[in-house]
């Protein structure tokens, strides 16, 4: 299901990823749910100028990708949001993500970004 939108991902809009994501929620999928939330974001910010939803997104993203252990996607999410506190003014915020994304590695063992 999924897997069928990559390819296009960067020119997913919003309402597919909601039904996406709202589809994943309800089958249980949560381990797609940081990459397709990352690209949500993505639209909401690019496409759309919504950087409060943008923002939203990308937090709950950042959280499940830390506590499944997605590091490559925790670090993509930590750019999205440091790119977002620059846009809000918020430096310390900046500084503060750009370093984390800057210093993260991504092990390749642990939970699988794809169910």
């Amino acid at each position: 299901m999924v897997g069928s939108f990559l390819p296009r991902s960067a020119g997913l809009r919003r309402p597919a990823a909601i039904h996406l994501a709202a589809q994943c929620r309800a089958e249980g999928s949560i381990g797609v749910l940081p990459m397709l939330l990352f690209f949500l974001a993505q639209a909401e910010l690019l496409h759309d100028g919504r950087h409060h939803d943008a923002t939203a997104t990308a937090s709950t993203a950042l959280r499940i990708a830390e506590g499944t252990g997605q590091h490559q996607w925790v670090i993509h999410l930590k750019s999205v949001l440091a790119y977002l506190s620059a846009v809000q003014g918020d430096e310390r915020r900046f500084r503060e993500l750009t370093a984390d994304a800057l210093s993260g590695t991504v092990p390749m063992r642990g939970a699988l970004w794809v169910d």
